[in-house]
């Protein structure tokens, strides 16, 4: 209950910053065209330098198992909602390839590891990294071939991508056990810090283009949002209760409790890019992303709270 109360607390907090954003837009302190600068930014430096700090740390036993548990559930959950989303779309309630792209993916980059990082710390980062490997490989992997319907994997994309690089980097430093100099801890310590205001302003602005209104009013909009947000989530804590992993030990449960909040996540920002690139229905990809943005302020420490209850 703790937990879900400074999850809360926290989510809120961020949420504040995002209205900051959402206001210099409206404003015009802030212009459309700098979004690019800032996402680039996001993408190509601050994630990365905070999932590689995440890998800073004493090389353990007990750490290592406790990854590749992250790993195993990060992939298996992600492979989960890829079925479940394809089961709705073959369901009477006819999921297209956009709604399920948004019901699969979630924002565990801009979003989740930035609250993860800001509320139980980087240990827990390192604990959230495999999540978002499996985010990123499954969406160059599937969205393109779900929206377009040609499977042509972009490998180059997937490999070189910042935040895979950073994985791939950090692990080597955290399995053999090479020190960073003070000088460059400290550098990447402090870039990484800001990522929780940097990834709230850009959200806002970015929602400050869309007509909030229009997309609460729609019943469709607003039912895609409570499955990515409530049934996906469940159905994953349900799994979870029913193999008993989390009761194996502490270390299990904390590992699992972060899978849970990245399933937990709202809709994933590169399925409005890849909605642009491939033609899917980027409007729809963009009033579901800010839906589950707003709404994320409620049902995320509400799914934490289950979780804790019934794992």
């Amino acid at each position: 209950m703790e937990l879900s109360i400074l999850l809360f607390e926290k989510i809120v907090s961020m949420a504040l910053i995002m209205m900051m954003g959402y206001a210099a837009r409206k404003a015009h302190i802030a212009r459309e065209e700098q979004i690019p600068l800032i996402s680039s930014l996001m993408m190509y430096v601050l994630i990365p330098c905070m999932v590689f700090r995440s890998f800073l740390m004493p090389f353990t036993t007990e750490r290592f198992h406790a990854f590749l548990l992250a790993m195993a559930g990060g992939f298996a959950s992600q492979f989960l909602f890829i079925l479940v989303a394809w089961a709705l779309g073959r369901s009477s309630f006819h999921a297209d390839s956009t709604e399920q792209a948004c019901l699969a993916y979630t924002n565990c980059g801009n979003l989740l590891i930035p609250l993860i990082n800001s509320l139980l710390g980087p240990e827990y980062v390192f604990y959230s990294v495999p999540f978002l490997a499996a985010n990123t490989i499954f969406a160059w992997l599937h969205i393109p071939m779900l929206i377009s319907g040609q499977f042509r994997p972009e490998w180059r994309k997937i490999l070189l991508n910042p935040a895979i690089l950073s994985v791939f980097a950090g692990i080597l430093f955290f399995c053999l056990r090479i020190p960073l100099p003070g000088i460059l801890s400290d550098t990447i310590a402090s870039v990484s810090s800001s990522i929780g205001v940097f990834s709230m302003l850009l959200t806002g602005m970015l929602m400050a283009g869309i007509d909030l209104r229009s997309v609460f009013m729609n019943v469709r909009y607003l039912i895609v949002s409570l499955m990515r947000l409530i049934l996906f989530p469940l159905i994953l804590i349900l799994i979870i209760r029913i193999t008993g992993l989390s009761f194996r030990s502490d270390m299990f449960r904390e590992v699992l409790m972060v899978v849970v909040m990245g399933g937990a996540a709202p809709t994933a920002t590169v399925v409005l890019v890849m909605s642009n690139l491939f033609g899917g229905k980027a409007e729809l990809a963009s009033a579901i992303s800010a839906m589950t943005t707003l709404m994320c302020i409620v049902t995320l420490p509400l799914m934490v709270l289950v979780y804790q209850v019934v794992c």
